[in-house]
């Protein structure tokens, strides 16, 4: 049994949003992009998420628009 709806076939946009943004991690890992913390070891550290957490929430906001993967400049 699912633990909640699938919403992501919706008409309606609120109904799409919340089955992105409807779990406590992704709006977390939202929050660490937004105060400028990009880098996976820094957002692990962060939240204390395991691995699979975060690159599975990482995933689905970049499968939805909402992030875009970079490479890494250090220079």
């Amino acid at each position: 049994m699912a633990l909640r709806s699938d919403w992501s076939q919706r008409t309606c946009s609120m109904a799409r949003g919340l089955d992105i943004l409807g779990d406590p991690w992704s709006v977390l890992v939202l929050r660490e992009v937004f105060f400028g913390n990009g880098r996976f070891d820094a957002m692990k550290q962060r939240l204390g998420a395991a691995d699979s957490v975060l690159t599975k929430r990482l995933a689905g906001l970049v499968a939805a628009g909402l992030l875009a993967r970079r490479p890494y400049d250090d220079g």
